[in-house]
């Protein structure tokens, strides 16, 4: 991909994204205070827009895949469609000068 890619959320050009990887390990921690460990085992991961912490994937293939191709995993797709839809709807209620409920103007 030429472009960089841009934060679905706040539009923000991402040349990189944060993620938080959820793991447990575990080992021994002997008298001389050093750490042997035994295995690990990742719970989660996810990858967020640095800028607003939009979690844009939830594996490194799919990170990837965001930054090739521009586009959400398909996975991820229906809360930001569901995102628009509730901005679209809330302008139609501006349009007609009435104001918007609370839960169309909220971000989420």
């Amino acid at each position: 991909m030429s472009e960089t890619p841009r934060c679905p959320n706040c539009g923000e050009e991402l040349e990189y994204m944060e993620y938080v990887n959820l793991s447990v390990s575990w080992g021994t921690f002997d008298r001389y205070y050093e750490y042997d460990s035994d295995d690990a085992r990742e719970l989660e991961c996810i990858y967020r827009c640095p800028s607003c912490g939009t979690i844009i994937a939830n594996s490194e293939a799919d990170a990837i895949e965001f930054f090739e191709t521009g586009k959400l995993p398909e996975e991820r797709k229906f809360p930001q469609r569901l995102r628009e839809a509730m901005r679209e709807v809330a302008s139609l209620y501006e349009a007609h000068h009435f104001q918007p409920p609370a839960e169309l103007t909220s971000s989420g």
